[in-house]
């Protein structure tokens, strides 16, 4: 069987751009087709938990051009699922995706905290250039915050833009500085006033 991408098998999926190689191959390898369906399903699933959330707000789903995202993500494995989330839910709406870091700042060495700022500007670059391969407005930035206020700079920053949702990751393995880990992603959810979905 031919290898092709993840990426490559997901906006064949979901109809992103023609892929006559990616089309011919389905068609002659089972474990290809296989991969796909699997895909629809997992897409079919997802629409269905925006469906869901979307029924919460008081917007239009499917107005055009008006729909703010709050992506918030990190260096964890659930913010690239979060990231895929937000690209399906911005395709779907036409909508911007505002990607979000907030870097919890503890005491340390202004080497520690310079690494630190370093590595939240590349997991901000890696969604944008993500969203934006996809044909999406996208815009990123950084903030700084206690450890014990990351959900709340999620929130204020969702209220500040006027987010119509936001988008959170969530993994069963999460480091000690990792954003979104369970206790900040329940602190969202209670404290927002726009709906949270939590791609996993």
């Amino acid at each position: 069987m031919g290898e092709f991408t993840d990426d490559r098998l997901v906006d064949y999926v979901l109809g992103l751009r023609s892929d006559p190689e990616l089309e011919n191959a389905v068609s002659g390898e089972e474990g290809l087709r296989q991969r796909c369906h699997d895909l629809r399903a997992h897409f079919g699933s997802l629409d269905r938990e925006f469906g869901r959330v979307l029924a919460n707000t008081a917007r239009d789903p499917l107005s055009r051009g008006s729909w703010r995202i709050l992506l918030a993500v990190d260096d964890s494995p659930g913010s690239r699922a979060a990231t895929l989330a937000a690209a399906t839910l911005a395709t779907r709406c036409d909508g911007v995706v505002e990607v979000l870091h907030v870097l919890g700042l503890a005491l340390g060495s202004r080497l520690r905290i310079h690494a630190s700022e370093a590595a939240g500007v590349a997991v901000v670059q890696t969604a944008l250039a993500e969203l934006r391969g996809r044909g999406l407005t996208a815009r990123g930035q950084l903030c700084r915050a206690s450890p014990g206020h990351l959900a709340l700079n999620i929130v204020r920053e969702a209220e500040e833009i006027r987010a119509d949702v936001i988008v959170l990751g969530s993994t069963h393995r999460s480091r000690l500085s990792t954003l979104v880990n369970h206790r900040v992603t329940a602190e969202v959810v209670r404290r927002s006033c726009c709906p949270v979905f939590v791609a996993r």
